[in-house]
């Protein structure tokens, strides 16, 4: 993940898994999607108005699969790093995800890797 300022072929390829699942949309369009989000990302200084938007408008079923998806992301290279863990708790606090849904989000992701 981004978190640890690296995104290697294995992440990418569970990132494009996790939006074509999620959003329902082939996997060249989750391509579009991801390139497109990661020029916003770089010029961007914080996660809130990313965040702000997902809360609005996801349900909280939804936000606790994009917390899923984001552990499966950091799962998917050797190991899982602490700067990814640590981005993946600010992007849960920010969707006021509670830690318990928190941590079965991370089991669930584990159990899958």
């Amino acid at each position: 993940m981004s978190a640890d300022h690296s995104i290697d072929a294995a992440e990418q390829t569970a990132l494009i898994m996790v939006l074509s699942k999620l959003f329902a949309i082939s996997k060249s369009d989750a391509e579009t999607l991801m390139a497109e989000a990661s020029a916003k990302a770089k010029d961007s200084v914080d996660l809130f108005r990313f965040t702000e938007a997902v809360h609005k408008r996801f349900s909280e079923a939804q936000k606790f699969q994009l917390i899923v998806g984001l552990w499966a992301v950091a799962y998917a290279s050797n190991g899982l790093d602490k700067y990814e863990e640590h981005m993946i708790r600010r992007i849960s606090d920010l969707l006021y995800i509670p830690h318990g849904e928190f941590i079965r989000a991370k089991l669930i992701a584990r159990e899958q890797a």
